[in-house]
């Protein structure tokens, strides 16, 4: 467990081929760096949670099986190749479940796109990787689009966010490859692309689109509240 008091790195460039742990907790507030180990990936082999503070982990490849936990106000960072073979979650504590995991690489795992099971509480998925790339059709709670270059398509199947989608600033770019439903809010700062698909809000409390949105097909399925469009939305 690294739980000190200060930033902590961990730096195993030429001692291994790989950066090998088989349990992993990161519970230091002021974070975690794993720094890249050129001579192999970075493997976590029975569970790695993140209970405080930023873990970043900066490998090329990094390899999780059993489970990737994300605690209250945790974030883990995955700056290259992620494969997480385990159970992805959000809901390691008593809190309040709202952890960050953000992919600024590309995502692969041998059994579903985001890990055998995903427990969504009410955490946030930044993809914040360079495009073209895949947002997979998942459940998702906040959903956050933040690549810095390129196009980031959703995959052709149905997305659901029980919280809101934000597109996060004008780098940002992503298309719609399916219906979606946003129970949340909806900001768009920089460029979505609805091809033939339709988006519906079905929150139970009012949800705000803001920014300049073209839709093909909008649909109101708010069951107890109102859906307001900023003055700059079409």
């Amino acid at each position: 467990e690294f739980d000190g008091t200060s930033a902590q790195t961990v730096d195993q460039e030429g001692t291994t081929d790989n950066t090998d742990f088989e349990f992993l907790k990161a519970s230091n507030a002021a974070g975690v760096t794993f720094l890249d180990n050129s001579l192999g990936d970075f493997e976590v082999d029975e569970g790695l949670t993140v209970v405080s503070g930023t873990a970043s982990f900066q490998d090329a490849v990094a390899h999780v099986s059993g489970t990737l936990g994300i605690g209250s106000g945790a974030t883990a960072t995955f700056s290259g190749a992620t494969d997480n073979d385990g159970a992805l979650t959000f809901d390691v504590d008593a809190g309040a479940d709202n952890g960050t995991l953000v992919l600024a690489g590309t995502v692969t795992d041998d059994a579903s796109d985001l890990g055998t099971s995903f427990t969504t509480g009410s955490g946030t998925v930044v993809y914040q990787m360079a495009g073209p790339a895949t947002i997979f059709s998942a459940t998702y709670f906040n959903l956050t689009i933040d690549n810095p270059s390129g196009v980031l398509t959703q995959q052709a199947s149905p997305l659901d966010i029980n919280g809101a989608l934000l597109i996060n600033d004008a780098s940002a770019s992503f298309t719609a490859a399916a219906a979606m439903a946003i129970a949340g809010g909806f900001t768009n700062n920089g460029t979505f692309t609805h091809g033939s698909q339709t988006v519906t809000f079905d929150g139970a409390a009012d949800q705000t689109v803001t920014g300049a949105t073209t839709f093909n097909t909008l649909v109101v399925a708010n069951t107890a509240g109102k859906v307001t469009l900023s003055s700059n939305t079409v």
